[in-house]
């Protein structure tokens, strides 16, 4: 499991880049790199977690479909620290742009 985990990983992830890119005429606050920077990091890490619960549970020789409660808390817990980072990606306030000095000077 935890190799179908990494392996989406790295198709969602540069796809979910592209979407945020193409997502930025519908919605303002994402229009600065940064904020969809963060996005994607915090994506990134919404992964790992999962990555690394299902790696434990396969070394302690836990069937996928029948989790202790260890491993649910653990769950848990990645849940609830990707909504955090989610949450502070999107509130953070983004860089204001800085000038282009070819159009300033045009």
């Amino acid at each position: 499991m935890p190799h179908f985990v990494g392996i989406h990983a790295l198709q969602f992830l540069p796809l979910l880049a592209m979407g945020l890119a193409a997502a930025v005429r519908r919605w303002p606050r994402l229009r600065p790199a940064p904020v969809r920077t963060r996005l994607v990091t915090a994506a990134a890490l919404g992964y790992g977690g999962p990555f690394l619960v299902t790696t434990w549970q396969a070394f302690r020789g836990q069937p996928l479909t029948a989790p202790d409660s260890w491993t649910l808390g653990a769950l848990g817990i990645v849940v609830a620290a990707t909504a955090a980072t989610v949450a502070t990606a999107q509130s953070a306030p983004a860089r204001p742009p800085t000038a282009d000095p070819v159009k300033v000077n045009a």
